[in-house]
């Protein structure tokens, strides 16, 4: 408080010295990363706060960080935020075992995977700020942790035309290029905005095994050699057109569309006692699709209310041919998913008197799923691989919440979500019910501002994980002559409870104690079965899985010159399963991750940044599975010019390869080491220019969070 109460002072008296003597030169003061004000033969620089605390959600000023960064999309911009670590492409929030990313407030329907490239197509000069919750409310439709990108949204008093165009190309092992244009127009009351993105994507896979299965009482020895290309060309196309009206009503109508064709070619050599060998060449190749049409009322009054629908396909497409000494096995798949998914939703919310806040509402969401696949082994249909089912989802929620502000420094949030779920699966004249429940969910946020530089939060949540809607089929898939991934109709849906306490020191440094509790965890296993050499990839719940951890944030810097960030995350991490296959399994371990990310100012006329970053993670598990350590190495040199219009980012992932963890199984009779061969060191060039004063506009993402095939 001290140090506020003396820059307050000088700031009186600098403004005195101004107004007495008006005949010297008229100064200014700008606020970047620092608060700069220039007096008479006097500078003084105020550090402006990471982070801040608004209603409970820890609210970061994006502008600010990601300055002189190497960064050029929102999903780059997540990875600058305190607590958010990024391993594969794959984003956490220490302290949560699992997180929500929302845009602009509204949850995705799209897959993790559609979501990422979603971020990836958003110029990081169109994200305002972020906001972070350890217990979401649910007046955003989801529950748990939460990630909330907030896109810049404007209208203007004239006419204005701004955009982006951004061209860049990547060499992993193979060459690859992205390119997006983004156009944004603006009036008084009306906005458009039309983008446009293309990603032509090469990937080099590779495994190498060595399994030691039990059969018919004889220990065998299996060398496998997997190597691969895999070739993805996908468009995303989006038009939003919003309204403002004269009493500050809003309403939107958003068009998204994504457009996919990839083809993957594999070989395997697998070796049987170094004895017979089989050469094993897998080809699949398809198309898929997906077309979203959202429609959204924001009222003055506190009322939301919208529609959405999706319709997605997929239509992948194998050949697999197994060659040995003596026999050529080929096996020909054609499979397909269609998805037809409808949802509504009205959102109310009352602000009262003293402080409070009540908000309720409901969500009833409609899914249909048919999906099929035509196997032939050597031209004759295989049953067990062959299927065509319809799986048909209703979830209909409730929700009831308050928000009270009881002082300047403390605050309350809390809510209780009540959500019935039915899934039913049909199977030529036989019709299954695969789950049929209703479930609870609490909701407790709670904010405690000690002083300006102290805040305490305590966070208690509840959500559900649905599994994926391929991985309740009946299916089988086929890798090679002795791995395959299998379907699994007796997925359930998980459960996650979280709890965690933050305490934020000087706005900046973050220190947080968390447990998380998941009965049900969904997680993919392998088991070598006892009757035949024959090892299966498939998804499984486990009992539960629990974790209990510590993590501190620790951001520091040197003057103008140095700008870092210090993470560093340990836990208890244990995981039950009383009945996989065969198997019951009871394992934990203490887990831990440190990482380093250093921005470097190394000129600011010209304006050139440069940021070294790193990571380290210890041993975990999965399942049965041990996972060895990773650690990466990045690095990047961003040059902004031309009034800072253009921007040249020169950047190098993981340099040395090494953020893929090897995967070794020894629990009971299941042997096996899998070494993956990484394909993760990226070396990139990217142009960007805006023009117009470029600011990017809202988008809306689609939820398809359980489509696509990925077997």
């Amino acid at each position: 408080m001290k140090y506020i109460v003396l820059f307050m002072m000088l700031l009186i008296y600098s403004l005195n010295i101004l107004a007495q003597n008006n005949t010297q030169k008229q100064y200014t003061y700008r606020i970047n990363d620092t608060t700069v004000f220039k007096l008479p033969e006097v500078m003084i620089r105020g550090e402006l706060p990471i982070v801040k605390v608004e209603k409970g959600r820890l609210t970061y000023n994006v502008p600010q960080l990601i300055k002189g960064k190497p960064v050029t999309n929102a999903f780059e911009t997540l990875k600058e935020l305190p607590g958010i670590l990024e391993q594969n492409e794959i984003l956490s929030l220490v302290g949560a075992n699992s997180v929500s990313i929302l845009i602009n407030g509204e949850p995705t329907t799209l897959t993790y995977e559609q979501l990422i490239n979603t971020l990836k197509s958003i110029p990081a000069s169109k994200v305002s700020k972020v906001e972070v919750m350890y217990s979401a409310p649910p007046q955003y439709n989801i529950r748990g942790a939460m990630i909330n990108v907030i896109l810049q949204k404007s209208t203007s008093s004239e006419n204005n035309l701004e955009g982006e165009v951004a061209a860049g190309y990547k060499q992993r092992y193979y060459g690859s290029t992205d390119g997006r244009v983004d156009l944004f127009y603006s009036s008084l009351r009306f906005t458009a905005d039309v983008m446009y993105s293309n990603d032509w994507n090469q990937r080099h896979v590779g495994e190498d095994m060595l399994a030691n299965p039990s059969f018919q009482n004889y220990k065998y020895g299996i060398i496998q050699y997997n190597r691969g290309k895999s070739n993805i060309d996908t468009h995303n196309v989006r038009a939003d057109m919003g309204y403002n009206f004269t009493n500050k009503d809003r309403i939107d109508l958003t068009y998204s569309g994504s457009f996919d064709q990839g083809t993957t070619n594999r070989n395997s050599d697998t070796y049987f006692n170094q004895q017979s060998m089989v050469q094993t060449n897998n080809k699949v190749d398809g198309s898929s699709y997906l077309h979203n049409v959202r429609l959204e009322y924001d009222s003055h009054w506190g009322l939301k209310a919208g529609a959405d629908y999706t319709y997605y396909t997929d239509k992948p497409r194998q050949t697999l041919q197994n060659d040995s000494t003596d026999n050529i096995a080929t096996t020909h798949s054609q499979s397909g998913q269609k998805i037809n998914k409808g949802l509504f939703f009205a959102n109310q919310t009352l602000d009262l008197s003293k402080g409070w806040e009540i908000n309720f509402g409901t969500t009833i969401a409609l899914s249909t799923n048919a999906s099929y696949a035509n196997t032939y082994l050597n031209d004759v249909i295989d049953p067990a691989s062959t299927f065509n089912d319809v799986q048909k989802e209703f979830v209909s929620n409730a929700f009831a919440g308050f928000t009270k502000s009881f002082s300047e420094r403390m605050s309350l949030q809390a809510s209780l979500s009540a959500e019935y779920y039915k899934a039913t699966e049909k199977s030529v004249d036989k019709t299954t019910t695969l789950w049929d429940n209703v479930a609870l969910f609490p909701s407790i946020d709670f904010s405690y501002v000690f002083n300006a530089t102290h805040i305490l939060q305590f966070s208690l949540s509840s959500d559900k994980q649905y599994p994926p809607y391929w991985y309740l089929n009946p299916t089988i898939y086929h890798l090679n002559v002795y791995s395959e991934i299998d379907g699994n109709p007796k997925l359930k849906p998980s459960r996650e409870y979280d709890v965690s306490i933050n305490y934020i020191f000087r706005k900046k440094y973050v220190l947080v104690a968390y447990a998380n509790y998941m009965p049900d965890f969904i997680i993919q296993q392998s088991y070598q079965t006892p009757d035949q050499l024959r090892n299966i990839f498939q998804y499984v719940n486990l009992d539960y899985n629990r974790t209990i951890g510590l993590s501190c944030i620790i951001p520091f810097k040197i003057e103008n010159v140095l700008n870092s960030k210090l993470t560093l995350d340990g836990m208890d991490w244990a995981e039950k399963c009383a009945d996989f296959y065969d198997i019951s399994f009871e394992r934990h371990i203490l887990f831990g991750t440190v990482e380093l990310e250093n921005n470097i100012n190394l000129s600011s006329k010209p304006n050139i940044k440069l940021n070294l970053s790193g990571y380290y993670t210890t041993k975990a598990i999965s399942g049965i599975n041990d996972l060895g350590t990773t650690y990466d190495v990045s690095t990047g040199i961003t040059w902004d010019f031309a009034n800072e219009n253009a921007k040249l980012i020169l950047k190098g992932t993981d340099l040395f390869n090494s953020n893929s963890p090897s995967v070794s199984t020894n629990y009971r009779n299941q042997k096996s080491n899998l070494k993956i061969i990484p394909d993760h060191r990226i070396i990139s060039l990217t142009f960007i220019y805006r023009f117009g004063g470029f600011k990017k506009e809202e988008t809306t993402p689609i939820d398809k969070a359980r489509f696509k095939n990925n077997m």
